[in-house]
């Protein structure tokens, strides 16, 4: 398994276990380590990681600026 592929195991596994910030943090922390992950794919990953997922899906973001920001 290369690195890009660890990552998107990471996060797809990744999930918010306590406020918003440090999951922010160690979601982008996972995905500054690799190069070939769309930005649709890191989108989905994060909100599906999110305890209020269905809020932010809501606002249906299309960048990472939008999802994280």
């Amino acid at each position: 398994m290369n690195l890009d592929e660890e990552a998107v195991e990471k996060l797809r596994k990744l999930r918010q276990l306590s406020n918003v910030r440090i999951y922010k943090r160690r979601f982008q922390e996972i995905v500054d380590t690799t190069q070939n992950v769309p930005d649709e794919f890191s989108i989905k990953c994060f909100i599906n990681g999110l305890e209020i997922k269905a809020g932010v899906r809501r606002f249906q973001p299309y960048t990472m600026y939008q999802t994280i920001g």
